[in-house]
């Protein structure tokens, strides 16, 4: 059972049994429409609401699950090039709100609106093994991964744009 809340300014899959997969992409809406130089060594900050219940973490025997599971990973994209990825092992059962930084390298200083639409990847797979018992009462937990999106300020990306960026000159294509 896959439901996507949107309305509620949720994004929520659950499922009582069995592995559910996110791989979730969330773009920039209104795309980019400038170019933006970002501050060398300037502070990336990626703030997330999670909720989690069920199984996530392979072989620790604490749940169901066996090498059908992975914990959480986020990844940063500029366009097509990835900015940042990380591994998120630390989170538990209930709400867990992350904060991810990165620092700008020489690299990932220019973000081209044509190309560099910012958005952010999620990727976990977790397992619920809840049964119906004797008498009408559940054994195990189900899956359930919901994310609070942008809308309220809980779920949002930092970037550290350089005032650059909005001078005339950055904007029609002359070098910065």
């Amino acid at each position: 059972n896959e439901t996507n809340n949107a309305g509620d300014n949720m994004y929520s899959q659950e499922k009582n049994q069995g592995v559910i997969n996110i791989d979730q992409r969330f773009s920039m809406n209104p795309q980019l429409s400038k170019r933006l130089n970002m501050t060398l060594d300037g502070e990336v900050r990626i703030v997330l609401n999670i909720y989690l219940q069920g199984d996530w973490t392979n072989n620790d025997n604490q749940g169901p699950c066996t090498n059908d599971c992975e914990e959480l990973n986020v990844t940063l994209w500029a366009g097509a090039t990835k900015i940042i990825r990380q591994h998120v092992p630390q989170v538990s059962s209930g709400w867990n709100p992350i904060t991810i930084t990165h620092r700008i390298t020489e690299e990932q200083v220019l973000w081209d609106a044509s190309t560099a639409n910012p958005s952010i990847q999620l990727e976990m797979k977790v397992k619920g093994d809840e049964q119906a018992s004797w008498l009408g009462s559940t054994t195990g937990t189900p899956a359930n991964f919901t994310m609070r999106l942008s809308g309220d300020g809980q779920t949002r990306v930092e970037l550290p744009i350089d005032p650059t960026s909005w001078e005339e000159g950055f904007q029609s294509d002359e070098s910065p």
